[in-house]
């Protein structure tokens, strides 16, 4: 990708974050004193999942986007190719991970 698409794709990622951020921030502000299951059921419905989903995707990515101008701002010659790779590979597991848990939760009872 170029320096040119990385940072439209980042400023993208961003815009997309700004309506799902707000969205997660009242949703959870509201479920502060819900119990387990009332929150199981928030996840569970079909909008909730969807959104759920589309949050911790463009998050992550958004996440490895700054990061990786970071690492090739500060890091140099081999160290760098690690670093990304290595920042690739945790920030994928961790949303790989919440997909599944937002999936476990949302098919438990299937």
């Amino acid at each position: 990708m170029t320096a040119t698409g990385h940072w439209k794709v980042q400023r993208l990622t961003a815009v997309l974050l700004i309506p799902l951020t707000l969205w997660l921030l009242f949703s959870v502000a509201k479920l502060s004193s819900a119990s387990y299951p009332v929150v199981q059921a928030w996840i569970t419905t079909p909008l909730t999942a969807i959104f759920l989903t589309l949050f911790v995707m463009i998050a992550g990515h958004h996440a490895f986007l700054g990061l990786q101008v970071i690492l090739e701002d500060y890091t140099h010659g081999a160290l760098r190719k690690r670093a990304i790779l290595f920042s690739r590979m945790v920030l994928a597991t961790a949303t790989l991970l919440s997909l599944y848990a937002i999936f476990s939760i949302t098919t438990q009872d299937l």
